[in-house]
C-alpha cells in the first residue's frame, strides 16, 4: 500500500483511497494536494484490479473512496462521474499510422496486432463493446497486466495497443507515438465512488475549484 502523506502536525486522519492502477498511477496525482486537506489527511492509496473488488472495499469499510472506470450504478454505494475521455492508438513511430491525420477505430481493429490489457479490465471491456457494436473481431495477439508491458511490446514493434488520453499523453517515450481515435471514437468514464452519507464530505474534494478543503 503506497501512502501519500503531507505535513504532520497534530492528529492526522486517515483517508483511505482505493484505484485501478492507471486512474491512481495519472488520475490521483491532480488531487493529492486538495485530498491531504493542508495536511490534515494521511492520504492512504491501494490499487485493486477491478471495479468489484473497488466497490467492495467501499462497502465493507476498507476504503473511505474509489476511483473506478466506466462504472456501473451501485445499489448502496454513490457513483459519481468525474470525467470522460477518448481511447487513443499507441504504435511506434515507424508505423504508417504515424503519417495518418485520421484514425479509424474499424483500421486498427481489422487491420492491425493488438496488444492489450488482460481481462478483468474496463479498457479492454470498451474495446470488446465498440468491437461488438460494428460486427468486428480483433485480432489480439497478446495480453498483459501493466502499461509498461504493453508500452514495451509495442516499442519492438509487435503490435499496436490502445490505452486512455491521460495514459496515453504520459508517455515519453521518443520511439512510440500516440494518435486519439477519432473514427468512431471510444471513451471511458472515470468516476468516485463513496457511501452515500459521505459525498457532501468528500465529493468536493475532487472539485475543479482552486479552493483547497
Amino acid at each position: 500500500m503506497d501512502g501519500f502523506t503531507g505535513n504532520i502536525s497534530g492528529t492526522l486522519q486517515q483517508l483511505r483511497i482505493g484505484g485501478l492502477g492507471n486512474l491512481v498511477t495519472y488520475f490521483l496525482p491532480r488531487y493529492i494536494e486538495r485530498l491531504r486537506a493542508k495536511g490534515k489527511n494521511q492520504v492512504i492509496v491501494d490499487i485493486c484490479l477491478s471495479n468489484q473488488e473497488l466497490v467492495e472495499g467501499v462497502e465493507n469499510g476498507k476504503f473511505d473512496m474509489v476511483l473506478l472506470s466506466n462504472a456501473e450504478p451501485q445499489k448502496d454505494v454513490a457513483v459519481i462521474p468525474l470525467m470522460t475521455e477518448p481511447l487513443y492508438v499507441v504504435f511506434p513511430v515507424k508505423h504508417p499510422l504515424y503519417h495518418r491525420k485520421k484514425i479509424s477505430f474499424l483500421d486498427v481493429v481489422l487491420q492491425e496486432k493488438l496488444v492489450l490489457y488482460k481481462d478483468p479490465c474496463t479498457i479492454r471491456a470498451s474495446i470488446r463493446k465498440a468491437c461488438n457494436r460494428i460486427k468486428v473481431i480483433p485480432n489480439v495477439v497478446l495480453e498483459l497486466d501493466l502499461t509498461e508491458s504493453l508500452l514495451s511490446y509495442v516499442g519492438r514493434g509487435k503490435g499496436v495497443t490502445i490505452l486512455p488520453s491521460i495514459v496515453a499523453k504520459a508517455i515519453k517515450t521518443p520511439y512510440i507515438a500516440v494518435r486519439e481515435i477519432n473514427q468512431i471514437p471510444i471513451y471511458r468514464e472515470i468516476a468516485v465512488a463513496m457511501k452515500k452519507e459521505n459525498i457532501v464530505a468528500y465529493l468536493p474534494m475532487f472539485s475543479d475549484s482552486d479552493e483547497i478543503f
